[in-house]
This record gives structure tokens, sequence and C-alpha cells, in this order.
């Protein structure tokens, strides 16, 4: 981490430097790379292969011009400092490459029965009617429980499961229009799929670009995909399939009730300057408005807001703008300003 914050360092002082040479150029861009693999270096095993070798093949990049580097402004001991980070990054992808997990469906469990060929998967297909149920398509759930398409959906047919289509209810335009509008209107920030859902239970089935038309056919409505319900178990699937599911909840109650639960310690504190402007905080509410004033929070009290009624008179404050309200306020301030600076 020290290193990455001498790569910040070295970038912002040549930043300010009058020549903007490709040193600075270089050092910003290694910035950037060097973040994106310290996030696939913290998400392994959960990560991409294409991803995880592009990273490498970059930060090996890296590390050849560090090592061939003459810049006036870098230090050998700076230099230094970043091939050692370098390498500190490259180690466990590498290592990811050379051992990559095992494939998906090898964590499946699998039963004899009895026939040629290879013994059979054990697919929990209870779990995966409730992922599709949820909102999931059936090929993210099968690439979630580690088989292909084909896989589950023979299993699937086997079990007496269709994974058709239902038919789409028999609805007009119109009533369609008016049942959206209305789960919008309850649920403003529902996604298209949200509302999906919502009509699913009122035992209405209709296609995703007839709902889609219907919900922007509305003014209140929002982006989304799918419920995070949905993405959570859909995901839980995949990590438990894939071997890296560690059941791990959090921490409990107890933990996470104390007055100090995530405060840490050893975090870097804001420079002084940003510091010594900040109000002084007590651990007592202060007591009238005088002791708010000194403690940093600014109140008017009630003579203060109807000496400002006075001097606004009969202004319009519910007028409509046309912009939200801001040019009323904007209007408000100025005239306030003016008055109090007129009376004074």
């Amino acid at each position: 981490m020290g290193t990455l914050l001498s790569i910040v360092t070295i970038g912002s002082y040549l930043s300010t430097s009058p020549i903007m040479d490709e040193a600075h150029n270089f050092f910003m861009e290694c910035n950037l790379i060097t973040n994106e693999a310290q996030f696939l270096v913290d998400a392994l095993p959960n990560v991409e292969t294409a991803e995880v070798e592009r990273l490498s093949r970059q930060l090996d990049a890296i590390k050849v011009i560090l090592t061939a580097m003459d810049d006036p402004l870098s230090t050998a001991s700076d230099l230094e400092e970043l091939i050692c980070y370098v390498d500190s990054l490259l180690a466990p992808l590498d290592g990811f490459l050379s051992n990559p997990p095992l494939a998906p469906h090898t964590h499946i469990p699998r039963r004899h029965t009895g026939n040629r060929g290879r013994p059979e998967y054990e697919l929990d297909l209870d779990r995966a009617i409730l992922l599709h149920d949820l909102g999931n398509p059936w090929p993210d759930i099968a690439v979630a429980m580690g088989v292909s398409r084909s896989t589950l959906y023979n299993h699937m047919e086997k079990r007496g499961f269709s994974t058709a289509r239902k038919e789409y209810s028999q609805l007009t335009d119109d009533e369609l229009d008016e049942l959206v509008s209305e789960i919008s209107l309850a649920h403003p920030f529902a996604g298209i799929t949200i509302v999906m859902g919502h009509l699913e239970s009122r035992q209405v089935h209709a296609s995703l670009n007839r709902t889609r038309d219907a919900w922007n056919h509305h003014k209140i409505r929002t982006a989304g995909h799918r419920t995070p319900i949905a993405i959570f178990e859909l995901s839980r699937e995949m990590a438990i399939q894939r071997g890296y599911w560690t059941g791990d909840n959090g921490d409990d109650l107890q933990t996470a009730a104390d007055s100090l639960y995530g405060y840490d310690g050893d975090a870097p504190h804001p420079p002084a300057a940003d510091r010594q402007d900040e109000p002084e905080c007590s651990s007592e509410e202060p007591a009238g408005i005088e002791a708010e004033r000194e403690a940093g929070i600014c109140i008017n009290d009630d003579e203060e807001l109807e000496y400002a009624r006075e001097q606004m008179g009969d202004f319009d404050f519910g007028r409509d703008d046309e912009n939200w309200g801001i040019d009323v306020y904007c209007e408000a301030v100025v005239l306030l300003s003016s008055r109090i600076e007129t009376t004074e």
C-alpha cells in the first residue's frame, strides 16, 4: 500500500512540475493499472482468467520500463520500491494462472445410474426453480450451477419441470398500462423487473417488451434489472458451485453494536490544514443558540426567522418557476440579502 501511495505521490509531484513529460503520464497510468490489479488480487479466485492474463502482461511491461527508467525526478530507491510493489501484485496473479481453479462442474455431486457413460449430475432443481422465480433467466442459472443450458434443461425435463415460457395473459394495452401505472405509483423506485414481479403476483404474465412499453408510458420510473435478492442468490449459487462460498454472514449483532465498530485507529488523518477549520465536536449536545453557534452549528432562532419574513414581505415563495423552485430560491436569497444590507 505504501508503494501505491508512492506512485500517487510521484505523479502528484510531476503534475506540479513545469514540464509535463512522459514520466508523468507513465506514473499516472501505472497508478490506474496497479489499482485495477490490486482489486483483482483481492477478488481471487472469483476472477476471469482473461482479465488476469491482461493485467499480468501490463504489470510485466511496467516492471521492464521501471527497470530501465532514467528519470531525474525519480530516485533509485523510489523506482526499486515500485518494482517490489509490482512484483507483489504479479506473484498472486501468476500463481492463479499456474494453478487455475477447477472447472465449475467438478464441485457438483454425481451419482451412478447403472447406465453406460459418466455418472449423472445431481442438480438441485428446486433451487434452480427458485432462482428462476426470482427473475433470473435459465441460461444464467445454468452458468451459476456450473452446467450447460442443455444439461439443465434435460434434468428439468426428466423431473417433469417445464422450462417453456408461460402463456401470456390476454390484456389490452390500456389495461396493462393501467396496472403498471398503479404498481409504479405504489413503488416509485421499482425497475422494470420488479414491476413484472408485481404483475406475476397478480397472476398477470406479460412479455418484457409489452411491460417495458407500459412502464415507459408512466412518468414515475427508474432504471432497474433484477432485484437485489435475485442477484445475491444467483451469485451465492455460483460461489457455492465454484467452492469459494465461505458461509460467513458477517459480524454478529453484539459485535456490530459496539460504539467503535468500524473505526480504524490506524487510518490516515486529514491534513492539518483541513482539520483546523473544522468545529470541535463535544461529547454533549450544546445548550442554547449561542452554544450551538460556538460549536459550529449554524441555526437561526425564531426572532431571526420572523425578521426575515418581515423583510421578504409578500414575496410569493410558492409560485411555479418551472425549474423545481430553484429560481424562486435564488431570487429569495438575493432579495433578502439586499434588504438586510439596506436596513443595516
